[in-house]
């Protein structure tokens, strides 16, 4: 625990040394019925893009130099830096990397977040402790400096599947999508109904088999009704189509009404298993706040 009152708490999940470095885990967990805000904050802006104070972290070295993620990085980080997080209406994980072993000895760990009423605390470890454990790190290939060439892929590709053994018996292969990128329309057979009996006004009334469409949590409590006229967009030069309905839970429910876009793509980022890049998230969610007809709780 490195930080706490009475409604948040702090603290570092893990610490990973590496030869030439260490990654360290800040978690945060907020009491739910004690205050709900936008997860931009988190990141250091409200959810009108103003300036706010984030969660601070800090470190003083036993050689008296300082590492931090204050603004203005290139004056301040001393090597730190925040290279991956997640945030909700109560919760945030944040990844940060330094990129050098400390020195050993005494240190210090201060940590401050104004907005969720932390004070600045300051704690103090022993830093030897990283430097030992990067001491028994296996070293898989000797790195020889060269650069890693990056290519970016065909988004559109099909993955290829072994053709023997285990996955290609278990290999259900899904339909081929139709030309131009477009979702598949499903007609119903004539006189068939639309939807199930039990849905009103395009979606379920109750929360059976969905999940929520940002983070993919199954505990979703609200359903959002899209109207279907203002749900088809084009993205790349492709067409898409939202359902019908998005569900959502108690989470991400507050953080779409709070407004904060960039915290909703963040988290479809780290939860959504398809290789969707920035622009084309922003652009669904775009569409969805469009086609939004409103929410109501799932009776079950």
């Amino acid at each position: 625990m490195i930080n706490r009152c009475a409604d948040v708490v702090v603290w570092i999940n893990q610490t990973v040394a590496y030869t030439t470095g260490v990654e360290m885990t800040v978690e945060v967990r907020i009491r739910k019925d004690a205050m709900t805000f936008d997860g931009g904050l988190w990141f250091g802006r409200d959810g009108h893009r103003s300036s706010v104070v984030p969660l601070l972290v800090g470190f003083e070295w036993a050689d008296g130099t300082t590492s931090s993620n204050l603004p203005s990085p290139e004056l301040n980080a001393g090597g730190l830096g925040r290279f991956r997080g997640t945030a909700g209406a109560h919760n945030a994980s944040f990844a940060f990397g330094l990129d050098h072993l400390p020195p050993r000895s005494e240190s210090v760990l201060v940590t401050a977040a104004p907005f969720l009423g932390l004070s600045e605390r300051k704690i103090t470890f022993d830093a030897g402790i990283i430097l030992d454990a990067a001491s028994r790190v296996e070293v898989l290939w000797p790195d020889d400096r060269r650069p890693i060439p990056c290519e970016r892929g065909d988004r559109d590709a099909v993955p290829r599947i072994p053709s023997t053994g285990w996955f290609a018996d278990h290999y259900v292969q899904a339909p081929p999508r139709p030309a131009g990128g477009y979702a598949a329309v499903v007609t119903p057979a004539k006189g068939a109904p639309r939807y199930p009996d039990d849905w009103v006004d395009g979606a379920p009334t109750n929360s059976t088999d969905q999940s929520c469409a940002i983070c993919g949590s199954v505990n979703v409590v609200w359903v959002h009704p899209l109207d279907i006229d203002r749900t088809s967009y084009r993205v790349y030069g492709k067409g898409h189509s939202l359902p019908s309905f998005w569900a959502l839970c108690e989470d991400c429910e507050q953080m779409y009404r709070a407004g904060n876009d960039d915290a909703v793509v963040a988290v479809m980022e780290k939860y959504w298993i398809f290789q969707d890049t920035d622009e084309q998230l922003h652009q669904a969610l775009t569409v969805f706040r469009r086609a939004d007809k409103g929410a109501r709780r799932f009776s079950s």
